[in-house]
């Protein structure tokens, strides 16, 4: 099964990622918004789609789409994405650890590394 794309063209997911990050449990919203996207075909942003990712998560769902509604929650979705424009970041994944910007998936277990001080390439002396 292929993911549903184009899909979320209101960014509702990433406003409820803004809301999921702002409440401490982004990392459990994203890995089962992704595995709801591409493992089962829900389309990302959709009713139905939060739904099935947000009530086992144990949130209301009509609660938290109102938060990721309201103005603030488009303000934050707005500054975050100017901000990785300013990294020069235009797709996804990327990540940029103390202003070290690492590109890809592939590039996940260096960004990590990087941020614990961990790197080969910290040990330069």
């Amino acid at each position: 099964m292929h993911p549903i794309w184009p899909t979320d063209p209101d960014l509702l997911a990433n406003r409820v990622a803004m809301v999921a990050a702002e409440g401490g449990w982004c990392g459990a919203y994203t890995i089962e918004s992704f595995k709801a996207w591409y493992l089962e075909g829900v389309a990302l942003g959709d009713r139905a789609h939060l739904e099935h990712v947000l009530r086992p998560l144990g949130k209301d769902v009509d609660a938290v789409i109102a938060q990721a509604n309201a103005p603030a929650a488009h303000e934050r979705l707005k500054m975050e994405t100017d901000a990785a424009r300013g990294y020069g970041i235009f797709g996804s994944p990327a990540f940029v650890v103390n202003g070290e910007t690492f590109w890809g998936d592939d590039r996940l277990e260096e960004a990590l590394s990087w941020a614990t001080g961990r790197h080969r390439l910290q040990d330069v002396h």
